[in-house]
């Protein structure tokens, strides 16, 4: 996993971060990402994808103190080692829609387990967390973001004329996910948490 960013705040007051849980993927796929969002910047000028490391968002961004960073990062690890691995089929490219900016997306299958895994973090989120059902979706489309937020219609069009008939066919056995923090400028990988069956490793 590549780190594109280091930041220091030497701020002391204490203030709310910004979380979310993601699954990272394997270096190969992600560098392919890296690559395709570089791609579409430089035909399209929509930059704000380089800015997001490849991911696929398991728990929505949400704000605490810093001093409760501990005591969620305790919760999270006994939730998410009850988790089982499983297989991300990665499988071409799909969008969404929006009057402002459409979002440009890898595809990954939805799998039965990934949608339940999902769930149980949007309920801890809700009973633990006290976050709001808006914000807590039962469901979701999981998907790997390549371009968004200053990707317009025009920009769109044109990366889509190159992306709608690209294909894209990977694989990966999802068997971890990780706790990402937002510093201000990037978000950068906090805690990994392994699912069972799982040994720990140095990265």
């Amino acid at each position: 996993m590549a780190l594109f960013c280091y930041v220091y705040n030497t701020n002391t007051e204490v203030m709310k971060s910004l979380y979310f849980v993601a699954a990272l993927t394997r270096l190969d796929i992600e560098h392919n990402i890296w690559n395709m969002k570089d791609e579409v910047a430089k035909a399209t000028g929509s930059v704000r994808g380089l800015k997001v490391l490849p991911h696929i968002t398991m728990m929505y961004p949400f704000k605490f103190s810093s001093a409760e960073e501990d005591n969620i990062i305790r919760q999270l690890s006994a939730l998410i080692s009850t988790f089982t691995p499983l297989e991300l089929h990665f499988a071409g490219f799909d969008y969404f829609q929006n009057p402002r900016s459409h979002t440009l997306y890898v595809k990954v299958d939805d799998h039965p387990l990934l949608q339940e895994q999902h769930r149980m973090l949007s309920l801890y989120g809700r009973d633990r967390l006290r976050l709001p059902p808006t914000h807590t979706p039962l469901r979701f489309t999981p998907h790997m973001t390549i371009a968004y937020r200053d990707l317009d219609k025009p920009k769109f069009d044109l990366a889509w004329s190159t992306y709608r008939n690209r294909t894209f066919d990977e694989r990966m056995t999802l068997e971890s996910l990780w706790l990402l923090k937002h510093d201000g400028l990037c978000r950068i990988p906090c805690k990994k948490f392994i699912f069972k069956g799982f040994k720990t490793t140095l990265f």
